[in-house]
């Protein structure tokens, strides 16, 4: 990022192996997810100044707290066959998914008035631990996150 002072004025960035400098009209948005944009913000020199310094890192801003309590959201997918038909497989044709569809439309209810994350729960992985660190999330069908169909 490109600074007057403490402000940020704009970024830089190479395209085509040439570095361009993009000012900005009005501000700056720093918008790249939780790991990323503190990660930007530190490398522009936004952060903890001695930090920055020990990194070789000029500061721009003193602001502690940017990067730091940075926690993963790690996920591991169980799933099992239901051996009984309790679950919502069979919602999951053309047929049925227009009957949901249109059961939402016209009365706001049914399944599609639900994200269908029914369950979940906040617990503590150990003995010890102050806070839940842990997240659990039950839901009645198997799903993707991935963005692929199948």
């Amino acid at each position: 990022m490109l600074f007057e002072r403490t402000r940020a004025i704009g970024v830089e960035y190479v395209q085509h192996g040439r570095v361009v400098r993009a000012r900005a009209r009005r501000e700056v948005i720093v918008a790249g997810g939780a790991i990323n944009s503190p990660q930007l913000l530190m490398h522009s020199g936004v952060g903890n100044a001695d930090t920055l310094g020990k990194l070789g890192i000029a500061p721009v801003a003193d602001v502690p707290g940017v990067g730091e309590s940075l926690q993963d959201h790690v996920e591991t997918y169980v799933q099992h066959a239901c051996t009984q038909p309790i679950t919502l497989y069979s919602t999951q044709n053309p047929l049925a998914m227009a009957k949901i569809g249109v059961e939402w439309l016209l009365f706001r209810t049914g399944l599609g008035a639900t994200n269908h994350f029914e369950a979940g729960g906040f617990v503590r992985s150990r003995a010890g631990v102050r806070h839940p660190d842990l997240q659990y999330h039950f839901l009645p069908l198997a799903i993707r996150y991935d963005g692929r169909r199948r």
